[in-house]
């Protein structure tokens, strides 16, 4: 007889080095809930829980824009968390601004020429051929 499929849950719930792991995620995850209960939807999208850690809250903005509008609204955004259970011992709310995206070097080898562009380099090289076999002709 098979033993029952133990779930991803199951298994991070029960493995001692997965457990805190599991716990801090699932925490994450009822933080962000309540979090988004007091940010602008506009704030929502643009702006994220990055992580809670010794009574800082770390959240992380997609821009400078972001970050500062999030940054005037932390003093009251700070006290209404402060109410709640879950975040009764928080401190502060650092806010980092999410790097920039670097371009894939696969991205970088795809670039396209407009049709201006096209002609104008086959008249470059049209021109560089002539100039090299006159130059060979001379010597």
């Amino acid at each position: 007889m098979r033993k029952p499929q133990k779930t991803v849950k199951d298994v991070l719930s029960q493995e001692a080095g997965l457990k805190n792991v599991f716990t801090k995620t699932q925490q994450m995850l009822k933080m962000k809930v309540q979090l988004a209960n007091f940010l602008p939807l506009e704030l929502q999208a643009e702006c994220r829980l990055a992580n809670y850690r010794d009574g800082i809250l770390i959240m992380q903005a997609n821009s400078s824009i972001w970050a500062t509008r999030l940054r005037m609204l932390s003093p009251h955004l700070l006290r209404r968390l402060q109410s709640l259970d879950m975040f009764h011992d928080l401190q502060k709310i650092d806010i980092k601004v999410k790097p920039p995206e670097m371009a894939s070097k696969k991205g970088l080898n795809h670039a396209t020429l407009s049709p201006y562009g096209k002609t104008a380099l086959a008249q470059l090289k049209y021109s560089l051929a002539k100039s090299l076999k006159k130059q060979k002709q001379e010597k």
